[in-house]
């Protein structure tokens, strides 16, 4: 996702990225693709969910599937 959205802003700022692929292990996949899965997972996320997430509940819901349900403090040496 990181290396999708890197690709995304170039493109917003008006950059033209290097690479228009994204890998994934071994794998590369084109960052059109990408973008589609991660967008088509998203709203099949949202639409299906028994209770509709938002922006601030899927950030917490996704830090909570990282086993940081506190977030990252400023002070964390992962952040360094």
């Amino acid at each position: 996702m990181k290396q999708f959205y890197g690709i995304r802003s170039k493109i917003a700022h008006g950059d033209s990225p290097r690479k228009w692929t994204v890998k994934l292990g071994d794998e590369e996949f084109s960052a059109s693709w990408t973008g589609w899965y991660l967008l088509r997972s998203l709203l099949r996320s949202l639409l299906w969910a028994d209770k509709p997430w938002d922006a601030t509940s899927l950030d917490e819901r996704m830090l909570e599937r990282f086993e940081r349900p506190g977030g990252y403090s400023p002070t964390d040496p992962d952040e360094v």
